[in-house]
């Protein structure tokens, strides 16, 4: 018997239908009995259930063999001058209404009224049974959802959703071939219902492989196994196959394949079920990567954070107190991680200030800055000379990067007690000096200029130092090219002229305006110019201001000490 073949009592809620029965046999004369798919008699009771089948007789063989061959006629003669109305659920016979009787006006009257009779009742049978396996397709869903939703990571999806899909279509066997995004090459996950060598056989057969990557027309396909390839399968005992695509936003992630030990004819619905679950199991997978993803994501991030901690642990935690001196600094990092560079160092009596940016952004940039600071406090500590010190970090940087990777770096060491100024440059752009105006001038500014290659690109480079001399008021004022080149809506660089231009008027409104309160000036009009678009390199300012008090320092002509 088919499986999916009902018998009318499936149906029954209480006795009404057999009671219409009992009615139309005595206003027609005639006898009008209900029976089931077996030929057993239905009976109006007065119980709490109020229908019975009763126990089967002799005469209910002969009925159900006439039910059996009814085939598509609506209606099918009996035993002993009886006929027989069909009732029919998905087009096959499920019972029948049977009419006993003379053949007079009541007994046609008792026919007409059993097929209308056998038709409605077979339209509603046949239109609840429809909506119960509806039913039952989305609770099948709704309970894999669940279980999907449930699992944790992405083996125990796919082998939560294979056991799942099995039970409910109930199939023997079933294997889950995935592409794996990470190799770009197809691995079997997730099996159920093969013998432990399995998978040893597997990836012994080229050939299964093959057919398990196949392409499937429709996405779905039922396949009788005997093929080439299927050896494997057909050993472990299976006859029919069926496979759906797991496939979602128009990206193949693999198939789900189902096997049975016994031939099996899938019903539209059926197939309509597998693709809906395999777009279910598609999902799943694909959440299960965005998950894993994410949590590889927060781990990288979780790294940054930690690196970009120490990295601000490089900076000065504070201004060095120098007599006649007044410093500040300010660093803005596009990234949790930058590439900008400034420094302080004490040596001895005089200061040592570093301002730097290494090509690109990010964890490369962070790294190579690390390496050029800690290479170049290691040298000042013990050398004199600029350009020796400048040499020695270049020939080390070279040996250790790219092409593509180089740093610039302006270097300067100030006496406080003279207030000359020794500096070389790597490639920076050029501190300027704001020029503290004599007798009622006006400020003005002067760029320290000496030529220098970037470090890390060429290892034998050599480097210049010049001196200049500063005097009281002058303020040095070094930054990197990320807060010249901000740019706003318009594609317009903030520039070297608008910067020199904000610094000018604002310490000749503020002559005696501290170092802190000059860079602080400088970033917002930075800002102020870039407005509401996002920056896109790391800005540093470094500012030091030579106080009005002091001994007056010797005259030293700029040039090469």
């Amino acid at each position: 018997m088919d499986e999916r073949r009902l018998t009318i009592s499936d149906f029954l809620t209480d006795g009404i239908l057999a009671r219409l029965c009992d009615a139309a046999s005595h206003l027609s004369g005639a006898r009008i009995t209900l029976h089931d798919i077996d030929g057993r008699r239905i009976v109006h009771t007065e119980d709490e259930r109020r229908w019975m089948i009763c126990d089967p007789a002799p005469a209910d063989d002969a009925i159900r063999d006439a039910i059996e061959t009814a085939g598509e006629s609506s209606h099918v003669p009996g035993t002993s001058g009886s006929t027989l109305f069909i009732l029919r659920v998905y087009d096959l016979p499920s019972g029948a209404i049977r009419i006993e009787g003379d053949p007079d006006d009541g007994r046609s009257l008792a026919e007409e009224f059993a097929a209308l009779l056998a038709e409605k009742v077979s339209q509603f049978c046949d239109r609840d049974a429809r909506l119960q396996e509806r039913h039952g397709e989305l609770a099948v869903l709704f309970r894999l959802s669940s279980l999907l939703v449930g699992a944790r990571g992405m083996e125990s999806i796919l082998g939560t959703a294979l056991t799942s899909v099995i039970d409910v279509l109930g199939m023997d066997a079933g294997v889950v071939h995935l592409l794996d995004v990470r190799t770009a090459e197809y691995e079997i996950p997730a099996v159920s219902g093969f013998g432990e060598d399995f998978m040893e056989r597997v990836k012994a057969t080229p050939g299964l492989q093959k057919w398990l990557q196949r392409d499937i027309n429709g996405g779905v396909e039922t396949v009788r196994l005997g093929d080439a390839g299927t050896d494997v399968l057909v050993a472990e005992g299976m006859i029919t196959a069926v496979s759906t695509l797991l496939r979602f936003k128009g990206r193949q992630l693999g198939t789900l394949h189902l096997f049975t030990h016994h031939a099996r004819e899938f019903e539209p619905n059926e197939l309509a079920m597998l693709r809906i679950i395999g777009e279910q199991v598609a999902l799943a997978v694909s959440g299960a990567e965005m998950a894993r993803v994410e949590q590889q994501h927060r781990q990288v991030q979780r790294q940054v954070q930690l690196a970009a901690a120490v990295q601000r642990r490089m900076l000065p935690k504070r201004m060095p107190e120098v007599e006649g001196l007044e410093m500040a600094a300010r660093y803005e990092s596009c990234f949790d991680l930058g590439g900008d560079l400034y420094d302080f160092l004490e040596l001895g009596d005089s200061l040592g200030f570093v301002v730097g940016d290494v090509v690109g952004k990010g964890v490369p940039a962070a790294l190579l800055m690390a390496s050029v600071r800690a290479t170049l406090r290691a040298h000042a500590t013990d050398r004199y000379h600029l350009d020796d010190i400048m040499m020695l970090v270049n020939s080390a940087l070279t040996r250790d990067t790219r092409d593509n990777e180089f740093a610039t770096v302006f270097y300067g060491v100030l006496d406080p007690g003279s207030l000359v100024l020794t500096y070389c440059n790597a490639g920076h752009d050029p501190p300027m000096i704001l020029r503290r105006p004599q007798e009622g001038g006006k400020w003005r500014i002067e760029s320290l200029l000496v030529s220098g290659l970037p470090l890390g690109i060429i290892g034998d480079a050599e480097y210049e130092r010049m001196l200049c001399q500063l005097r009281p008021g002058d303020v040095v004022v070094a930054m990197t090219d990320g807060v010249m080149d901000a740019m706003n809506f318009d594609d317009e660089r903030f520039g070297r002229q608008r910067m020199q231009d904000a610094l000018l008027e604002y310490v000749s409104a503020s002559p005696n305006a501290s170092a802190r309160a000059i860079v602080d000036h400088l970033i917002w009009e930075m800002r102020r110019f870039r407005g509401l678009r996002t920056e896109s390199d790391d800005a540093t300012v470094v500012a030091i201001r030579v106080l009005n008090s002091g001994r007056a320092p010797r005259n030293v002509t700029r040039g090469a000490s």
